[in-house]
């Protein structure tokens, strides 16, 4: 074994941490995953892969890892179905989605275990990410990155953080594991359902959970397609606190396959939480009005541009409509709705109305 390669639990141990690895084709990157995760500081993991269905070759790309991982074969479901079996066959008491086209850095395990034992009511800790592109670091904080922002955050990211979960304590005071020029990161711990409405930031591939808290919620929603993640930090920040690691945890590769550049598929799996988890949930409308306006306008808008495109003007029109009334002074919703407004008269007339 490798000096700083991890010890992988075999059947009849319970580790400390199950890595769950999720794999759907881009084979080329996956051996630099693993090795990133057997290198992990923490020692006591399993490693899980779940190949979703893949056209590519997995196994064969998984022989020289033979004795150092389970391997589960499903059919192509999506992310979040296939991180759900994955999470059905963990045993740890903690639990990482560890993204197969990103490389992980080494203290990532053992520093989000660290906080997740120091917030016993915590469900999730998360970290930041650098961007990776070609070999090179472009974006030293992704969630930083406005350009990486998928909801309507007040201020900026720091100002959001702050305001919503309070003054924050230091690794090295808390006693988390990172190398010396990160010891001195913030790290951030409380319930922040306002935060999680209105902004993507506790993404799935750079956190861990704690087990129990993901199976009392069901985990992820199989129906997403996109932002599964964002769907499953939305129902645990209702129940639990979360904990952010302001620290980067891995290199987030930029790549043409990634489901990210999905665009009408996200605004659609955008508009199904918006919907479900938090416009459906009174407590939360009547507790956080400004948000819910602000996640109603977004959401609204989002998934309008998706019928437009469609030229579905009626269904256009209507939810272009929900999203004024959220912001009544917003310039595109209402352009948007005057130009669907024609459009779908223009169908009238035409005697082919879309709805």
């Amino acid at each position: 074994m490798r000096r700083g390669e991890a010890t992988v639990a075999v059947m009849g141990d319970r580790p400390r941490v199950s890595v769950v690895m999720t794999v759907y084709n881009s084979v080329k990157y996956l051996p630099e995953a693993i090795d990133s995760v057997l290198s992990q500081d923490e020692r006591d993991i399993e490693l899980v892969i779940v190949d979703d269905g893949s056209t590519e070759d997995v196994r064969g790309a998984l022989r020289p890892y033979e004795g150092k991982h389970r391997y589960i074969h499903k059919q192509n479901g999506g992310l979040g179905a296939a991180r759900n079996t994955g999470l059905e066959a963990a045993r740890g008491a903690y639990v990482a989605f560890c993204d197969s086209d990103d490389v992980h850095l080494p203290w990532r395990l053992s520093a989000h275990a660290a906080c997740l034992d120091k917030a016993p009511h915590a469900a999730q800790v998360f970290g930041d990410l650098r961007t990776w592109d070609g070999g090179q670091i472009t974006i030293e904080s992704t969630l930083r990155d406005p350009s990486r922002s998928l909801g309507p955050v007040r201020g900026t990211f720091d100002e959001a953080v702050t305001r919503s979960f309070g003054p924050p304590e230091t690794a090295r005071s808390l006693g988390v594991p990172l190398p010396s020029d990160l010891a001195d990161r913030n790290v951030f711990r409380g319930r922040v359902p306002e935060l999680i409405a209105v902004d993507h930031i506790a993404w799935g591939g750079a956190s861990m959970y704690r087990r129990e808290a993901l199976v009392a919620v069901g985990g992820h929603d199989p129906a997403l397609r996109r932002w599964p993640d964002w769907g499953l930090a939305s129902k645990l920040s209702k129940s639990y606190e979360l904990v952010y690691l302001d620290a980067p945890v891995l290199l987030y590769r930029q790549h043409e396959t990634q489901l990210t550049k999905q665009q009408d598929m996200g605004s659609r799996c955008y508009f199904h939480v918006a919907e479900t988890v938090w416009l459906n949930d009174p407590v939360f409308c009547a507790q956080f009005p400004d948000e819910r306006d602000r996640l109603t306008h977004e959401a609204t808008l989002r998934m309008a541009g998706v019928h437009v495109r469609a030229k579905e003007w009626a269904r256009a029109k209507e939810l272009l409509g929900r999203a004024i009334r959220a912001n009544p002074k917003s310039r595109s919703a209402y352009t948007a709705w005057l130009r669907s407004s024609v459009m779908l008269q223009a169908a009238r007339l035409r005697g082919g109305q879309a709805a």
